[in-house]
């Protein structure tokens, strides 16, 4: 639940400019003109923004009781993952897609939009004081015939290039040369993002997709500062390493939760903690989720001096994602009967075997450091005067693009010692 904020005047501007722009705070440069973005395309990259973090909101939230403990995931690149098999989808199958994306009826340019989105991401971690880098790549079966369609719209608005393997009689080795791509473009945090036997003789394409953040926090915690303390887990307390400072931080408050804004070096990207004020309270935050509820709470959060307690944590989490996304609304594309990727390859012989998702997470007092990579396999049928934010209990967070407004990353921590 996200119930109780109330934003200051004037917020329903904020909110309104932050969905165009991506930028609710202040007369800060036009970001699309700072980030390239080109004019044409800025109302479309504004809809797939909007879009992607639905869909970011729906795909948390069937996640969420599907794996207990901590939880990170990146739902932009399932989602981008996932906009690369649309663009070879077809019928049933791609309305299917759509809607579980959350592309409107009236987004005709958006795989050029998620291009233009993605190339504005890449050049803010060019640009900024951090690493920020989202790369695609195509995987197919020597001598398939791919319809040239298909494979342009992924090369020109994607910028996924086309490599060709042998499924057909050496497919362990074509796993093992697309989970070492994966690893080389995420700085080897995600490994074996392919499970084995993920990648079979009927595999014919594979679409992937990485995404890497590493960045130094714009106020950096002191790890002098740094001691153990409790943190109120399920089954009872323990004792972690929880950073502390004093300093000028986003924050809101709601009746019954608080939101805290930590941004990174180049303030393009922030990480956003919401802490329930009940220990345990984060099954109802987490329910209570909606798209809407959450442009309010980071539309509420204004600069002001806070106590901040925050633990270090560090883990990685994988997911098979064909019951989640199929629950989602999507069950025809892994259905040999009923998907239609005919705009792959002009025939309907093709559905996706799998879809796997894998993600890290570190925080610290200098910074965050986050991976993800997404595999779409598709084969053949066969203080008192301050607020004090002590995060002593499980909370949920993410990290956004702060000028698309894009959510990079999502996840809750519910032990700080654990891996996932």
């Amino acid at each position: 639940m996200l119930r109780g904020i109330v934003p200051p005047a004037g917020a329903v501007f904020a909110l309104l400019f932050f969905v165009s722009c991506g930028n609710g705070r202040g007369t800060e440069p036009d970001p699309f003109v700072e980030r390239q973005i080109p004019a044409h395309l800025s109302a479309d990259v504004s809809g797939v923004v909007e879009s992607a973090n639905r869909f970011a909101i729906d795909f948390y939230r069937e996640i969420r009781n599907r794996k207990d403990g901590n939880l990170f995931c990146s739902p932009f690149s399932v989602s981008t993952a996932l906009a690369l098999a649309d663009a070879g989808a077809a019928g049933e199958t791609k309305a299917e897609m759509e809607r579980v994306l959350r592309f409107s009826g009236n987004q005709e340019n958006v795989h050029a939009a998620y291009g233009a989105l993605v190339g504005s991401l890449d050049r803010g971690g060019a640009l900024g004081g951090y690493r920020l880098n989202v790369a695609n790549r195509l995987w197919g079966q020597t001598g398939y015939p791919f319809l040239e369609t298909f494979l342009d719209v992924c090369a020109n608005d994607y910028q996924a290039g086309f490599e060709t393997l042998d499924f057909l009689t050496n497919w362990e080795s074509a796993r093992q040369t697309i989970n070492l791509w994966v690893e080389g473009k995420t700085e080897e945090r995600i490994k074996d993002l392919l499970p084995p036997g993920s990648v079979t003789q009927y595999t014919r394409l594979v679409l992937t997709n990485a995404i890497y953040f590493k960045g130094k926090w714009a106020r950096q915690f002191d790890p002098i500062t740094t001691t153990n303390q409790a943190f109120y887990r399920t089954g009872g307390a323990a004792s972690v390493p929880m950073m502390y400072q004093k300093e000028t931080f986003g924050y809101a408050r709601g009746t019954d939760l608080s939101i805290l804004e930590m941004k990174y070096v180049g303030e393009d990207l922030s990480m956003f903690v919401f802490l329930p004020d009940e220990n345990g309270g984060l099954a109802d935050l987490e329910a209570g989720l909606t798209h809407e509820a959450l442009e309010a709470g980071i539309a509420a959060v204004r600069d002001q001096k806070v106590i901040v307690y925050l633990p270090r944590f560090e883990f990685t989490v994988d997911f098979e994602l064909n019951a989640v996304l199929a629950d989602m609304g999507m069950p025809s594309a892994f259905n040999p009967e009923t998907a239609d990727f005919s705009g792959m390859n002009g025939t309907r012989d093709l559905f996706i075997h799998g879809v796997f998702h894998k993600a890290f997470v570190k925080t610290n007092e200098e910074g965050t450091e986050a991976a993800a990579a997404t595999g779409v396999v598709v084969g053949v049928t066969s203080a008192p005067n301050y607020p004090v934010f002590r995060a002593d209990h499980p909370f949920l967070f993410l990290i956004r693009d702060n000028v698309t407004g894009a959510i990079l990353f999502m996840g809750r921590v519910a032990d700080p010692l654990a891996d996932a």
